[in-house]
Parts: C-alpha cells; structure tokens; sequence
C-alpha cells in the first residue's frame, strides 16, 4: 500500500505576489478607489462630481475638470491622505470654472 500524499497549492495562494501586495496596504486598489472617491465627495473643497479616479499598483489617478488651482491642490492632497496610496498622479485633473459640474 503507498501511503504517498500528494500536496496541492490552492489557487488563491498560487501567486503570493499579489497577497502579500494586499497584506503589505491591507488595501486593494478598488478599496483605495473607493476610499479616495468617497473623501473628494465629501469634501467641501473639491468638487467631487468632477474628478473620476482609479488605481494601479497603489498609484491613484486623478482625471477631471476642477474650477480652479487650489481645488485642484487639494483634490490632490486628499487622495495622498488615503492609507495605501503609494502615489498621486494628477495630469489629468485641469481646472476650468466652465466646464466643472456643480455639485
């Protein structure tokens, strides 16, 4: 009789890159999206309708039209505020007073 056990790697485990990614933030990026749309929301300085966000590797994108600089400056502040966000990158948020959805 073989008593031979035969080992198997589930396959959430499979890949321990994108754990311990997770377990170093504890944070997705979807959560970290999440998280930054919430605050630029419900922030009285940004007009938070206007800004559309995602994320990769920890690294939020801003993208949208703010009414002016200081909007802007604090859109991006916010999201650095965010646990998990390694980077802020703002090309894409312009501010133009005309174009903006009030909110």
């Amino acid at each position: 009789m073989d008593n031979k056990v035969e080992e198997t790697i589930p396959e959430a485990t499979a890949n321990p890159e994108n754990s311990t990614k997770e377990a170093d933030t504890g944070m997705s990026d979807s959560w970290i999206t999440i998280k930054v749309k919430y605050a630029l929301l419900w922030s009285r300085k940004v007009a938070g309708l206007s800004v559309r966000v995602s994320t990769s590797d920890r690294v939020v994108t801003l993208r949208g039209h703010l009414h002016n600089s200081a909007e802007h400056a604090a859109a991006v502040y916010i999201a650095k505020g965010i646990r998990g966000v390694k980077n802020v990158v703002a090309k894409g948020l312009t501010f133009d007073p005309d174009v903006v959805m009030r909110h």
